[in-house]
């Protein structure tokens, strides 16, 4: 309970911030978790290194620091949406061009879709139900605390967004077919069963990938979408949904999934310090 207490006062002094000072407390945090704590620094290090093995040495440097800030804004950001209007979120994180899925809404069609660690994903249990027609459903771990857990359940479903544990998703509203649903998997986390994953290719070397969001897309037969996330300037998003394919099985198994990656990997290598670098992507080539 007290660890609820001191989570629910945190909460409170960043609603009070205004964005300004915000994102100076986030300057101050990235300062402590990169030059004091040096927070999994270590792994961000050997996560470039693996996948931009070219990088200079100032630039990797400056990835790094920037890293960090991208880390701590999110978390901040995370933070003050609970407490924040739904007219401030949806004019820092606006959805573009949702209208080609309006017809599946119309037909009753459930939509897959694949989003990544990049930029600032969490605004989107705000805002997404706020710009679809679907029932939004995105899948979580349970936390330890219970009362901080079933707090965070909450405020990301104020506007709708139903939160489905990782562990019950083949027992829930997944598959009930009542539900018209767009359902959200958060795809680029290193897989924990290498035998349930698919093989793929990033940044040019073999590694393994989640496979829930395809077979999930296979197993309903709904279209596949990429939401794309873009940072336009701090604090500020655009998030525009792009058909990846109308039906899934008419694709081999793992194309889908490969395409994520490819269209993933794009995004990094344009502005690499948005990516959590801090996950370890690559458990099983145990480079860490």
């Amino acid at each position: 309970m007290i660890g609820y207490l001191c989570f629910r006062l945190f909460v409170l002094i960043i609603g009070f911030l205004p964005f300004s000072l915000l994102y100076k407390l986030s300057n101050g945090l990235a300062w402590i978790l990169g030059s004091v704590v040096k927070y999994r620094r270590s792994v961000i290090s050997a996560n470039l290194d693996y996948a931009l093995p070219n990088l200079p040495s100032s630039e990797k440097q400056r990835i790094i620091k920037a890293s960090y800030v991208n880390l701590c804004d999110i978390i901040l950001e995370s933070f003050r949406s609970y407490t924040t209007s739904n007219a401030v979120i949806q004019k820092r994180y606006r959805v573009h061009n949702p209208d080609f899925l309006k017809d599946y809404h119309k037909q009753g069609v459930p939509i897959t879709a694949f989003a990544s660690h990049y930029t600032n994903w969490e605004w989107g249990t705000i805002t997404l139900p706020l710009a679809l027609d679907h029932t939004i459903i995105g899948l979580i771990k349970p936390l330890t605390n219970k009362y901080i857990h079933d707090y965070i359940i909450k405020a990301r479903g104020k506007n709708g967004t139903l939160m489905v544990s990782i562990y019950e998703k083949e027992k829930s509203l997944l598959y009930e077919e009542r539900v018209n649903k767009l359902v959200v998997f958060i795809a680029d986390q290193n897989p924990s069963n290498k035998a349930k994953a698919i093989p793929i290719k990033l940044f040019g070397k073999d590694t393994l990938a989640l496979q829930g969001g395809e077979l999930y897309a296979r197993k309903t037969g709904s279209p596949v979408i990429i939401l794309t996330i873009n940072r336009v300037k701090r604090g500020y998003y655009e998030v525009t949904p792009e058909l990846l394919a109308h039906d899934p099985n008419n694709e081999d198994y793992g194309v889908l999934t490969q395409q994520y990656f490819n269209h993933l990997e794009g995004q990094i290598r344009h502005t690499p310090e948005y990516w959590l670098w801090t996950h370890k992507r690559w458990k099983h080539e145990k480079i860490y």
